[in-house]
């Protein structure tokens, strides 16, 4: 496994061993470097290439935020995990809300603070992760 910027190590400490982790084949091929922060190319890079006017989401309603608008959103929102919540790379950020831009926004701050997040759904009944997958089945 390669290096890691993470101080909260409990997700990279309790990865399961080598052997039982999936075959990542031709990654080699795509190019990516070692490290990489999934909110700068996938927003940031549209921004600094000049395409921060363009559309970024499209949500019911109208909304419409650029990618410049987006990056300062997540911006503004890493910044406060950061510096006001003490969120160190690696931690853990639940995240239960609605699909909206605002939960990708969030989602993206996370990534780009170096955050781990568990998205989960907020329709979601305490009972149903934990409903037998079998159940239905003859």
């Amino acid at each position: 496994m390669s290096a890691s910027c993470h101080v909260d190590r409990f997700v990279l400490d309790n990865l399961p061993p080598a052997d039982l982790l999936p075959d990542f084949v031709n990654l080699d091929r795509l190019g990516y470097p070692e490290m990489l922060n999934a909110t700068v190319d996938l927003v940031d890079r549209h921004v600094d290439e000049g395409r921060g006017e363009n559309t970024a989401l499209r949500a019911p309603g109208g909304v419409r935020w650029s990618y410049a608008e987006l990056a300062r959103t997540i911006d503004r929102m890493a910044n406060a995990l950061t510096q006001k919540l003490g969120l160190v790379p690696g931690a853990r950020v639940l995240l239960r809300s609605a699909n909206n831009p605002t939960k990708v926004a969030i989602y993206m701050a996370i990534i780009k603070a170096g955050g781990i997040v568990v998205a989960t759904m907020p329709l979601l009944r305490s009972r149903e992760p934990r409903a037998d997958p079998r159940q239905g089945e003859d």
